[in-house]
């Protein structure tokens, strides 16, 4: 008797609200989507952050940035990580890093500079493939919005995939691949709260 309702509770886990299911990059790095990572472990090889507050930024040379944002109701932990090859803070916040984390991949080994097909291979289909407009720009790369309109954009597009953990109805998910030349130019993970 007990058997078909645990089968029942299971389904109602994974079917739940009807939500989409997130087949998106679980990790980044050290960036974690189911557990979160704390900020303190994210920074500790990175070096001393300009401010004690979210955001916090690095670059990597002229050629790699990141941005590490804080969960809001969970301020010790990250919630949000972009790695680019553009700044994507303004540069009065980023601390120069002599750790290269352009080297930061997926669990399946997606990183900048892959290619797109290795992005869809690896995920299957995105939830939305979006076409980059000065609103995405600006919410994404605020200190370089201003520039956009005269400048090429900083891809061609958006590969989106969102939706909750298997299993886990209230664990809004997304991942965004910015996608330039046919190759990943910028990877953003959220845990969305």
């Amino acid at each position: 008797m007990w058997l078909p309702r645990l089968v029942a509770f299971f389904l109602l886990l994974t079917v739940g609200s009807g939500d989409p299911i997130y087949n998106g990059p679980k990790r980044l790095g050290a960036f974690d989507v189911v557990r979160p990572t704390p900020i303190k472990t994210l920074l500790q090889n990175l070096g001393d952050p300009v401010s004690h507050k979210s955001p916090f930024c690095y670059g990597y040379g002229e050629t790699a940035y990141l941005r590490i944002s804080a969960i809001h109701e969970q301020t010790e932990s990250a919630g949000e990580l972009l790695i680019s090859g553009i700044p994507n803070c303004s540069p009065n916040a980023i601390v120069k890093t002599a750790r290269d984390f352009r080297s930061w991949k997926t669990a399946e080994g997606i990183g900048l500079g892959s290619p797109r097909g290795d992005v869809l291979k690896s995920y299957g289909n995105p939830t939305r493939i979006q076409k980059p407009d000065h609103e995405l720009f600006v919410r994404f790369f605020s200190d370089y919005a201003s520039k956009m309109r005269n400048a090429s954009p900083i891809a061609q597009e958006v590969l989106l995939y969102n939706g909750v953990l298997k299993g886990l109805p209230n664990s809004w998910t997304s991942a965004r691949f910015g996608i330039q030349d046919d190759k990943v130019a910028w990877i953003m993970l959220t845990i969305d709260d």
